[in-house]
């Protein structure tokens, strides 16, 4: 597979102000994305669950509770890049995601907050919480109507995975969300969703800075 993506850059399949509207149908095969990186979050056709992708594989995160690779499906909304880390450290004592959420802003404070960053925060977790969607059908429902009906929640605890944050500076305007957005998969690969919180005593933190941003083209 030829690699088109080029260092300190995020790819961006899609639009998000257009995929909220209730706009989910695939644009490019999710396959395509791992010509633009190999790390990254996003969604597929009618909204079926949760994207992680983690070192070039892309995984669907689905509404029953179960991780499936996903080389096979589309994506509206999608973002990668190929992970190249400027900072390696270490967090501690992070008892919920809000934590979480300050301790990377400090970082992006403290390196520009114009840029976008793609972070892995790796290590054993005491307790994660993440959700995922039912497959929509038309006619599609607005995204915001999506979460409050079709939301699947799951709860797990003591376990061993991987955090992929995308941080999107204020200027993104409506292609994407500005701030940061977490999804998570188990290191055995069979637990994951969007993360909607987290607790640890310590992991390893992995920050990439992305200077350039480029939409894809199927």
């Amino acid at each position: 597979m030829e690699n088109k993506g080029a260092k300190n850059t995020l790819y961006q399949a899609g639009d998000l102000e257009y995929f909220a509207q209730g706009n989910y149908e695939g644009l490019i095969p999710s396959s395509h994305l791992k010509k633009f990186g190999d790390t990254g979050i996003g969604t597929f056709h009618c909204a079926n669950g949760e994207m992680i992708v983690l070192e070039g594989v892309v995984y669907q995160a689905a509404w029953n509770g179960t991780v499936n690779i996903a080389d096979d499906m589309t994506t509206p909304l999608a973002n990668v890049k190929f992970f190249n880390p400027e900072i390696k450290t270490e967090f501690s004592n992070v008892p919920h995601l809000d934590h979480l959420t300050e301790k990377l802003m400090e970082i992006a404070d403290s390196h520009g907050t114009d840029l976008f960053y793609v972070a892995k925060i790796s290590g054993f977790f005491s307790a994660i919480q993440v959700r995922s969607a039912y497959p929509q059908t038309k006619p599609f429902k607005p995204l915001e109507i999506l979460l409050e009906t079709d939301e699947v929640q799951f709860d797990y605890e003591n376990l061993s995975g991987t955090i992929i944050g995308l941080y999107c500076p204020e200027s993104i305007g409506t292609l994407n969300h500005s701030g940061w957005h977490f999804h998570f998969i188990s290191e055995d690969r069979k637990k994951g969703g969007h993360l909607l919180d987290a607790s640890f005593e310590k992991a390893d933190v992995q920050v990439d800075f992305c200077h350039k941003f480029e939409v894809i083209a199927k």
